[in-house]
């Protein structure tokens, strides 16, 4: 007996055989689920997304036949091209960040990340070193073989190829190269053909741009470009549009303001921050800034810093922006301490970092009344927390309580589809609660001209009353999350309006190294209504005094426990 025809050759030789067919097995099911995504995709218009999913199908496909008909050429090109999506799948989601993909995105990247890895390691380890050999084909049959991998190998280079071009053409790439005013140039045209505020707002892009364009010829640097950029995109009164820079030059003390009653109220400060050296505390009253009555000083906040389209919002920014400046500067508050006596404080603006979060974000509890509590601070989660997690977690211990207290206070939003599930936990009939509209096709929102944020049950349903809790504070995603309970009439609202902050931003590399994001949709309520300016207001408003502050007392918590008292 030859060594080839030896039992230990047959069986590592039919070990090899097993493993092939098992990779082109789970690579052929990797493939049939992303031609029915492909289908589900074009059922409702999400033509780019489709056709990111039909040119990963077909690059599957290419490298089945590939691996089963040792042609290595065709499973070499379709591991090309599935690496050039593995490619855009891992810069989106770094450039985007992971926290704000939601959850059909994240589980897209990972079904494309997925497939490289099979299809790197089927090609490395397998080889058709020892691929089964099937019956010489038939001429139809290799004719039919041949075209198929070549249509699919060409099918999916066009679409990614297109996908890769519409990307560098919306701003996704930096630009290649480093010009100014051919940066300005791109963004402007990008806004004005896909920004979605301009009806109403009463901004003359045109006129921004004769503005602008001479000024950005002539800046000295790329600081001054930046700041320029900042300064145009702050007349569009957006808290959606903004620049974001790699080593930000504006930077806060640590302390929260607020309007109460009139006054600049620090109701927050944050441990180990420039304020809490400076031994302010929440309840102190700033009567000036640098030596200017705070009146005056409220009426030089940069724009960039109070750039809200809602008045009210406008108000709260302005407040918090009192102490925002230049790093490493100094900054003089004149206070009333929490015995109303007059004290002066010297805090320095340097780079602090907040302390980094330490166990779960979204936490619950079981009041002392028996009511259960459950805060979600944030619908973002910059430490890669499982927020749906944890508040399923914090639900579950309290689904034996009779009523619940949602705390959404200063929930700025983040990914939509977190609230979604969140809200899916709390309803029993799906609820389209709005929808929204683009003023062009982009690929980051799959070429959709409109979209119906939808939240479907899942999982075990909460009866009990519910009550939310919301202020200002709450915008984007949070007032998603809000209306969609609002919408399904689960919850009684306490607090104060919204911040009347939505857009579904898309992100534009622009020269110096900043990024610019600007709104693309108008969102609106089944009955037409825009949130927009406009904000949720509360079925139940609450306005806090400086002596709550200062005790430590909750009146919204408190309003809320009464409704849940009232409704036994």
């Amino acid at each position: 007996m030859s060594a080839l025809e030896s039992p230990a050759h047959n069986n590592r030789r039919r070990r090899w055989r097993f493993t092939l067919w098992a990779f082109a097995a789970a690579l052929g099911i990797m493939t049939v689920i992303l031609v029915v995504n492909t289908v589900q995709l074009l059922a409702v218009g999400r033509w780019g997304k489709a056709a990111l999913a039909l040119a990963l199908s077909a690059d599957l496909a290419v490298l089945v036949v590939g691996l089963l008909y040792r042609r290595r050429w065709a499973s070499g090109l379709a591991l090309g091209t599935i690496l050039i999506a593995a490619t855009y799948a891992i810069g989106s989601a770094l450039l985007v960040g992971l926290s704000h993909l939601s959850l059909v995105g994240m589980a897209g990247r990972a079904l494309t990340l997925a497939g490289a890895v099979l299809a790197l390691v089927a090609w490395l380890t397998l080889r058709p070193q020892f691929a089964p050999r099937s019956p010489p084909p038939t001429s139809t049959w290799r004719r039919l073989v041949a075209g198929f991998v070549g249509g699919a190998a060409a099918l999916s280079l066009l679409l990614q190829v297109l996908l890769i071009g519409e990307l560098m053409r919306e701003g996704m790439f930096p630009p290649l190269v480093d010009d100014r005013l051919m940066a300005f140039d791109r963004l402007w045209r990008a806004m004005d053909e896909g920004y979605s505020h301009f009806e109403g707002s009463g901004v003359d892009w045109d006129d921004i741009q004769r503005r602008y364009r001479p000024l950005i010829a002539t800046a000295s640097d790329d600081d001054a470009y930046l700041d320029l950029i900042r300064e145009m995109l702050a007349e569009l009164n957006d808290a959606h549009t903004d620049l974001w820079v790699p080593s930000p030059d504006v930077v806060g003390i640590g302390a929260t303001i607020r309007p109460v009653g009139g006054q600049a109220v620090i109701t927050e400060v944050i441990p180990g921050s420039p304020a809490a050296e400076a031994s302010l505390q929440p309840g102190m009253v700033i009567t000036a800034v640098d030596g200017r009555l705070v009146e005056d000083a409220l009426t030089v906040v940069p724009g960039y810093l109070a750039d809200a389209r809602s008045p009210v919002t406008r108000e709260w920014e302005r407040y918090a922006g009192l102490l925002p400046g230049p790093r490493d500067t100094t900054i003089r508050l004149s206070l009333l301490d929490l015995s109303d006596q007059p004290v002066e404080v010297v805090a320095v603006r340097t780079a602090w970092r907040r302390p980094s979060q330490t166990g779960p974000i979204i936490t619950g509890k079981r009041l002392a009344e028996g009511w259960g509590y459950i805060q979600v601070p944030t619908l973002s989660s910059f430490e890669q927390n499982d927020l749906v997690a944890e508040f399923d977690a914090a639900l579950d211990a309290l689904l034996d309580t009779p009523g619940l207290v949602l705390d959404l206070r200063g929930n700025g939003g983040g990914n939509s589809a977190l609230g979604d599930a969140m809200v899916g936990r709390l309803i029993a009939e799906p609820i389209a609660y709005g929808s929204e509209q683009f003023r062009t096709r982009h690929v980051m929102h799959g070429w959709a001209l409109q979209d119906m944020p939808t939240a479907q049950p899942r999982g075990a349903q909460y009866t009990g009353n519910v009550v939310v809790l919301m202020d200002t504070g709450v915008a984007s995603s949070g007032e998603w999350f809000v209306l969609a309970l609002v919408e399904a009439r689960r919850v009684i609202t306490v607090g104060r309006v919204t911040a009347g902050s939505t857009g579904n931003p898309v992100v534009l590399s622009i020269a110096g190294g900043g990024l610019v994001r600007y709104s693309t949709s108008v969102f609106r309520r089944p009955n037409g209504e825009t949130v927009e300016g406009m904000g949720i207001a509360p079925d139940v408003p609450v306005e806090w005094t400086l002596a709550d502050v200062r005790s430590g007392r909750d009146p919204d918590l408190e309003r809320a426990i009464a409704i849940l008292e009232g409704a036994r």
